[in-house]
């Protein structure tokens, strides 16, 4: 419990430098030749015009809105940012969001201001604010893009819920909050109580404690030396 409140101590403190840390919070726009915005995939000079966009494999987003768990939100964030992972921040709609526990956080970008094409790691965190993100038909677009690609997402606690309402998890098991049972059943996956689950790229899990786990998950498959899309 200890170290869980001091990371989100830490987690808090942070957020006050949310526009050092995050390339996409104040910057303009430029765009590579690639059609890629530059302050997407920082720092800039990892692509360029002789670069193509599909073989920078860990370009990462996160996708949130009110109500995302702030700890799974800030932990995810400065993680990912810490291991080297170029970070984006947006939502289904740019501006300021309120996270379950009240931290703010601007997103600057919405989900139709960018393409899933440009990413390679797709986040959703948990928190009551994934519910919202189910129903939003860009997420849905954005999770079956993942999917149909062989990419890599993660999908803590309730953030499997965007994942089962995009309607991909037919043959695939997935852990998740224990009332996502029956939709999981219904939309023709296999639900685990597990604590996290692992099926292909697809990274699960049925707990808030185990988020750092999830991290080192999404870490362990972004770098894998064999092709990080199969």
């Amino acid at each position: 419990m200890r170290s869980a409140v001091a990371a989100i101590v830490v987690a808090g403190a942070l957020v006050g430098r949310a526009a050092d840390a995050n390339p996409t919070a104040t910057q303009p726009v430029p765009s590579a030749s690639n059609g890629i915005p530059m302050n997407l995939v920082a720092p800039p000079d990892a692509i360029g015009p002789a670069r193509e966009p599909a073989i920078h494999p860990h370009r990462v987003l996160i996708v949130a809105t009110n109500g995302t768990s702030d700890f799974d939100l800030l932990y995810l964030w400065y993680r990912m940012a810490e291991e080297g992972f170029p970070v984006t921040l947006a939502g289904p709609t740019a501006g300021t969001i309120q996270c379950e526990n009240g931290t703010t956080v601007d997103l600057r970008f919405s989900l139709t201001q960018i393409e899933p094409e440009w990413f390679d790691v797709l986040i959703i965190p948990g928190g009551p604010g994934a519910l919202t993100l189910a129903g939003d038909d860009d997420m849905k677009r954005y999770v079956r893009h993942f999917i149909e690609q062989r990419k890599l997402i993660a999908a803590p606690e309730h953030g499997v819920r965007a994942v089962i309402e995009a309607d991909v998890i037919t043959g695939r098991i997935v852990a998740g909050p224990t009332e996502v049972q029956a939709d999981v059943a219904k939309r023709g996956g296999t639900y685990v109580a597990q604590e996290i689950r692992v099926d292909r790229r697809l990274i699960t899990s049925s707990k808030r404690n185990v988020i750092g786990r999830v991290t080192r998950e999404i870490v362990r498959l972004a770098l894998r030396e064999n092709d990080p899309r199969k």
